[in-house]
Formats: C-alpha cells, structure tokens, sequence
C-alpha cells in the first residue's frame, strides 16, 4: 500500500513538472491536441448565377379550323334529305340538309291566311272611325290584331328559312349525326362544318403557372406525327379568360402556319411555345441540393464570418441541362456548398477548399 502511494506522489510531480517545463519553452497547455481545422468539413463553393431568361411551354394540342360549326334545324320535325357525306367538300350556300316542310308550310299558310283577314278587319275599322261609327279603341283593336298576325307571318317564314340547312362558306364537311328519316329536335346537331376560308388554329389547355407567362403573339413550333420532317411556326392568338371548370386549365389557341400541307382536322401536335415574358431566376448545380420535397428544396451556404454551414429552403422553378432553376430562396447568397454538401447539418464547422485543391 505504502508502494502504490509513493508512485502516485512521483507520477504527481512528474507531471507538474513537465507542464511547468512546457510553460518555460513557451507552449500553451493543450497544445498537442487536434485543432479545430482538424476537425473542420472540407466543401467546395461554387458561385451562383442569375439570368433574365424564359422557359418554354410545352403541350398536346388538337388541329382545328378557326370557324368549326355545328349546324342544325331552328324547328325539330323529320328530316327529308341530307345531300352530303362526312369528308366531302361543299361550297358557300350549298344546301346540306332539309326537313320534311308539310307541317312548317301549313303554318305559314295559317299565318298568312290570318294577316290578310286582320288587314281586313283593319280596314273596316278606319272607315268606321272616320264615319263617326266605331270608337278609338275598336280602330286601335284592329291595328294591334294586324300586327300580331304580321309577326305571326315572319316567325312561321323564318321556321321555313332554316328548316333547310346551307353551307354558310366554302369548306368540308367533318362529321354527320343524323340520316333521312330521323326525327330531330331544334337545335339538335346534325353536321359539323368547317370553313375552308378560315385559318387552322391549335388548341390546348394550359396551367395557371404556364398561362401567366404567354402573351399575344408569342412564338411557337408545332409538329406532327404525320409530317415528322417538318416544323410548322404559329403564333398565340388567344388566351382565355377563365379557367375550365372541369379541367381547370385555360385554353390557349395558336394560329398555324399551315402551307400547302395536306392537314386534318383532329390531328395531335406537340407544340412548344416560347413566352416573351422573362423572369428573374437563379441557376446552380444540381449537386447543391441536398433534399427536396415537391418544389421545395435545401442547399448549404457558408456564413464567412464564422465559417459554419447554413441550411437554406429554396423554391425551384424547374430543373433541366444538370442546374436548377431557383424562384426565391437564394437573393442574398453568391455562392452554395456543392462538393461535401451531403456530410453537413446546420451549424457545422467547414473548410472552404481551394479550386487546386
């Protein structure tokens, strides 16, 4: 017992001794043990960038001409005659369809029979008024009786007009949804007619976020299956104001170029438009980002001042050609942490790494 206590008594002194020797050659207590560059994570920097640039809009558009009509009878009643095919073209005021007219005659007869008796009536009136033998309101009577009847007369010839149906322009026609014989409604489709003097126009339904960028006018290349060798240009013409309620997109229509090509309606084309509107965005690789949940993301950055890692939330606009396109989260930051993202947590002391290095 006397032994182990004497050489913990020599190991005591040892030690003092030898940190008193330390302090005389100028050494700090500790000196021997790892620095705190040691212990540092080594990443490498990489400069962001932020451009004024636009991405393009991307969609499956359907082939139409701009004045696609559904024609029909203003009255139902059977259909006597339809005098044209699907695909066959028709020129302006061809006449494409007509009803069975016996009933629509007879009213107009009736209507006709009943104005001339009511300008009859009428006449009897005024001349008794103006023999002092009828009253004011038998003349007025008449005159009203007169006019109801022409108006009579007008409706039941407008029913006659449009129980027959005619081209109203040169063009073809796309589809047929009735035959001879049929009963129809008013108003009930029985062709689709597309008018020839009419451009060919693309439409497509677009997102909020890609809705906002276009603009009348913008620039577009559209192809198609069919003619795979060839680039069509069109152009924006129309925008729609509110959304569809079933989709809820906005409908786009591009104005084609179409040339002399041989184009049918209902044709798929993939069209790439490119919006005038540019925005404000942030590039840096891809290897910065170190999670992400749908748009949203997290990149380090390197606090200069105390040289520890600072975990970002950014918002990504997309991500193409190996970067991503940041919206917001980066204004005040030059440069993000690409090699050695992955080893870090908030707070972490780092070592910025030379290019050579």
């Amino acid at each position: 017992m006397k032994k182990i206590l004497l050489l913990l008594a020599v190991l005591a002194l040892t030690g003092a001794f030898c940190g008193g020797c330390r302090r005389q050659n100028g050494e700090e207590p500790g000196a021997g043990l790892p620095d705190a560059d040691a212990q540092a994570v080594p990443v490498r920097l990489e400069a962001v960038e932020r451009l004024e640039t636009s991405f393009p809009v991307h969609a499956a558009a359907v082939l139409a001409r701009k004045e696609t009509v559904r024609l029909s009878f203003k009255t139902g009643g059977l259909i006597a005659a339809i005098t044209v095919d699907e695909g066959q073209e028709v020129a302006a005021g061809q006449v494409l369809a007509r009803l069975d007219l016996a009933e629509i005659d007879a009213r107009a007869a009736r209507a006709r029979t009943a104005l001339d008796k009511a300008a009859r009536d009428l006449e009897r009136a005024r001349l008794l008024f103006e023999d002092r033998v009828a009253p004011l309101e038998q003349l007025q009577d008449a005159e009203s009786a007169h006019s109801l009847a022409r108006s009579d007369l007008e409706v039941a010839e407008f029913n006659r007009r449009h129980g027959v149906i005619r081209a109203p322009a040169r063009g073809k026609i796309l589809k047929r949804f009735a035959a001879p014989g049929e009963l129809v409604a008013p108003g009930q489709p029985v062709l689709v007619f597309a008018s020839s003097e009419k451009s060919w126009v693309l439409r497509f339904g677009a997102i909020d976020r890609d809705v906002v960028r276009l603009r009348l006018g913008d620039p577009a290349e559209v192809r198609f299956d069919v003619f795979p060798e060839r680039l069509f240009a069109a152009v924006v013409s129309e925008i729609a104001e509110a959304a569809d309620p079933a989709s809820g997109t906005f409908e786009v229509e591009l104005t084609l170029d179409a040339g002399e090509d041989e184009l049918v309606s209902g044709f798929i084309a993939r069209a790439e438009v490119m919006p005038s509107r540019r925005v404000s965005l942030t590039f840096i690789p891809l290897q910065a980002l170190v999670e992400g949940e749908g748009k949203k993301a997290w990149v380090y950055t390197v606090d200069s001042e105390t040289s520890r890692a600072r975990k970002l939330p950014v918002i990504l606009e997309r991500i193409s050609d190996g970067r991503a396109a940041v919206r917001s989260g980066l204004e005040q930051v030059e440069a993000v942490v690409t090699g050695g993202a992955s080893y870090l947590n908030e707070g972490v002391r780092v070592k910025v790494l030379a290019e050579e290095d």
